[in-house]
């Protein structure tokens, strides 16, 4: 695991992407799925073999040309293979692909009579464009579509210019920093309400353009609830991992076809119909920093995305309800662990290799909460000043280039606190397909003027035992209290502890710090 890290050298290096399309004819009668368009792709050939391929898929993408510093092409399969000419100066390449896209569903592009979208995770980008449709190569990306007057289009970046005809608008959207392809998104409708503000970032000072794009169906206090919230979450985010880093912040709100809570597209995240909702709204702002700043190497890393975002929930309620909330949002988590299958390990490195299922990749149980809960016990283990400093140099050093992060990154900058057991702590949450379940037995006896506690533990899951520093808490009559600590190593473990007077209560890790956990059948 520490020493797994994905090759970038995948044969093509895209440096940026610009679709030309037009989607006028999409929205009318019979709203077909179909359309014409072409991309412009630069690049470098990593492999310097002057022979690249780009993800297609051949269902729903028919190629028509391929032009520029192409020799000849060829489709086969999913594969759109590309023979090259000689690359400028700067050992670039640019190619345009004219294409068509089918009369077909493809699961990523979708057209009702009243809007069109597109939904992308994880590798529904070659569904309806060309592209190297892997995490680890991010691009800009711009577009130029063509649509009806009476259509609001929304993309990626900020708008560049917008050309209007008597019954047309084109529409031309362009990123300024590069994205993952499955973060790449659009979104047309006659029945947005966009609304443009700026909000203020606390510290920086900096004024960031926000642009929603709500639904005449949404109802309208949700969605000023959370146009009054946006300024003090990207504070908060913003004080917590670095200030804001794109061009704009944006969201809107799509229909039934969208089959995800939210999707964190940069700068244009996509909720589902009428969900301006505070935590889901939270969940998706922090992904700005967890997989779009900083976006995982593979999908055997989504869990570094998905789980960082499901914490920043609980660490958003800490900011709004004080230690309480965040406690109860945990909790929260917890039980939903519990309540899902939870049968895989967090971490699945031939996932790097090969992509599961959806239900697997983003089984909510594991990669969201039981990768959260992790993310609770590690603050706990390295205490709150290291934990977000480890954070804050994790996004500094694979993100300040908008890069890309494993696994492997993450650990190796916790490994440089010395906190004795992290290789530990990481190998068991994140391999092992369980938790621990213990079973614990205690007795008090009267020892010459002292009371002691007779203690045993037990850890009776099919793992290696799971080492973690063991608290109990003593609570006496009087109304105090001690708590007592040792670190367990063992799958079986027997301490005696002196105690000042009988104890009236004695919890086993009363503040949660091993917050996945079964004692003596009993979860939370």
């Amino acid at each position: 695991l520490k020493n797994f890290k994905l090759s970038k050298s995948a044969n093509a290096d895209v440096i940026s992407y610009s679709l030309e399309t037009d989607f006028v004819k999409n929205f009318y009668p019979p709203y077909p799925h179909s359309f014409n368009a072409s991309v412009e792709i630069i690049f470098r050939d990593t492999d310097n073999d002057s022979l690249v391929s780009f993800n297609i898929n051949p269902f729903s993408i028919k190629i028509q040309s391929v032009e520029g510093d192409a020799l000849l092409y060829k489709t086969e399969g999913e594969r759109l293979t590309v023979k090259l000419k000689t690359p400028d100066k700067e050992g670039r390449y640019k190619i345009r692909i004219k294409y068509e896209h089918l009369n077909v569903e493809d699961g990523s592009f979708f057209v009702s009579p009243d809007i069109l979208f597109t939904n992308n995770a994880p590798e529904g980008t070659r569904n309806w464009m060309p592209s190297h449709d892997v995490p680890h190569d991010k691009a800009l990306f711009e577009i130029k579509a063509r649509v009806p007057r009476k259509i609001t289009f929304a993309s990626n970046g900020l708008l560049s210019d917008s050309a209007a005809s008597d019954s047309t608008v084109i529409y031309h959207w362009k990123t300024t920093v590069p994205l993952a392809t499955y973060l790449i998104t659009m979104a047309g409708s006659s029945e947005f309400l966009p609304d443009y503000f700026t909000v203020k970032e606390k510290g920086s000072g900096k004024e960031i353009p926000v642009r929603m794009y709500r639904k005449i169906s949404d109802d309208p206090a949700s969605y000023f609830f959370v146009k009054g919230m946006l300024e003090e979450l990207n504070s908060y985010f913003s004080h917590k991992f670095g200030s804001y880093p794109f061009e704009k912040i944006g969201f809107v709100t799509l229909n039934e076809k969208f089959i995800y809570g939210g999707m964190e597209n940069q700068t244009l995240i996509s909720l589902c119909d009428n969900c301006w909702n505070e935590i889901l709204v939270a969940h998706e702002f922090a992904h700005t920093w967890f997989g779009n700043k900083l976006t995982c190497l593979s999908w055997a890393d989504i869990w570094l995305n998905e789980s960082f975002a499901r914490y920043s929930e609980a660490l958003w309620s800490e900011a709004t309800n004080g230690s309480s909330g965040y406690l109860n949002h945990v909790l929260y988590t917890a039980q939903s662990y519990f309540d899902g299958k939870n049968s895989m390990p967090l971490y699945n490195g031939h996932w790097a290799f090969n992509t599961p299922g959806i239900d697997s990749l983003y089984d909510g149980s594991v990669i969201y909460d039981k990768g959260a809960a992790v993310l609770h016990m590690l603050r706990g283990v390295a205490g709150d000043s290291i934990f977000f400093n480890r954070i804050g140099e994790y996004l500094t050093r694979f993100g300040s280039d908008y890069g890309n992060a494993s696994t492997a990154d993450l650990i190796g900058v916790f490994n440089e606190t010395g906190i004795t057991y992290l290789d530990q702590f990481f190998k068991q949450w994140l391999l092992y397909p369980a938790h621990p379940r213990y079973k614990i037995s205690y007795n008090t006896f009267t020892a010459g003027d002292s009371v002691k506690l007779a203690f045993e533990l037990r850890q009776i899951q099919d793992t290696p035992p799971f080492i973690m520093d063991a608290e109990i808490l003593v609570k006496y009559s009087d109304g105090t209290e001690e708590l007592l600590t040792f670190l367990n190593e063992k799958k079986e473990e027997k301490k005696e502890f002196f105690l000042k007077a009988k104890p009236a209560k004695v919890i086993f890790d009363p503040y949660f710090r091993i917050l996945l956990k079964e004692v003596n059948g009993k979860t939370l």
